[in-house]
């Protein structure tokens, strides 16, 4: 077991530090990195300050009381931000800024076998961990975010299209512009710079869920930078919290009413 995670972090690790690190970047200040961390921290501070539905109302109040399906738009305005600051921003520096391709910080395919078999693993390992905490009254309170998620058959679609939208952009943020960028000046220890605020960003979840974002965060960030792709770590994301809020919505008998 031992040798098995060895293999897993601290080899994977030294191969990274051999791969990655720039060493003209290592003596020198260096602009790019100061743009990526102020950014990093504008993210964070504009996700915890405007990125929640108390901002939603006080932007738009009771506008949307007369739509379809009310409840669901203080719930996509979250998953929108996200897809703003995650992505959308991050994408103009790369492009406009640093004058690179969105290719060279994961966002490309790796269709190797043996990484998708991983991924693979990966989910039949935490599914059986979902259901179980599928059963605590936390996780109750917490999943699905919409409420009403299963009211309908369109709020159920527009709230996980939306919810797994973020996801792909929460992963090209932290596991793609954030450790690819800087990966060139320290290597592997990017990896437990990117983990920390994300674990942060789980602090209002559950005590277990925030507890598995650390291996996560670790975990997905070696692959990403191993791979040089993201979207393993999106296939597996996504996946994890639909199955969450499957099981969730199961639990609470609300899913079978779609039925």
């Amino acid at each position: 077991m031992l040798k098995l995670l060895h293999h897993y972090t601290i080899k994977q690790w030294q191969k990274i530090n051999k791969e990655y690190i720039d060493k003209d970047l290592q003596n020198r200040i260096d602009s790019r990195a100061i743009i990526v961390f102020l950014l990093f921290t504008f993210v964070l501070v504009s996700l915890k300050y405007f990125g929640k539905s108390p901002t939603f109302y006080q932007l738009f109040g009771n506008y949307f009381q007369v739509y379809p399906y009310p409840g669901i738009y203080s719930n996509l305005y979250w998953a929108f931000f996200r897809v703003c600051v995650y992505f959308i921003i991050p994408v103009m520096v790369i492009k406009c800024m640093f004058k690179e391709n969105i290719r060279d910080y994961g966002f490309r395919t790796n269709r190797s076998p043996r990484v998708m078999l991983l991924y693979v693993v990966m989910f039949v390992a935490v599914f059986p961990l979902v259901y179980i905490a599928s059963k605590d009254p936390g996780f109750l309170r917490t999943y699905p975010f919409y409420k009403h998620a299963a009211n309908t058959w369109t709020e159920l679609v527009l709230w996980e299209s939306a919810y797994a939208l973020q996801f792909l952009t929460l992963e090209f943020f932290f596991r793609g512009f954030i450790l690819f960028s800087f990966s060139r000046y320290i290597g592997a220890y990017s990896i437990l710079l990117m983990s920390v605020p994300y674990t942060m960003i789980h602090f209002q979840k559950p005590f277990p869920e925030t507890l598995g974002a650390i291996i996560a965060g670790m975990f997905l960030g070696t692959l990403a930078l191993r791979t040089r792709s993201i979207f393993g770590g999106v296939i597996i994301h996504v996946a994890v919290a639909w199955s969450m809020d499957i099981t969730a919505m199961f639990q609470k008998g609300q899913l079978q009413r779609l039925f």
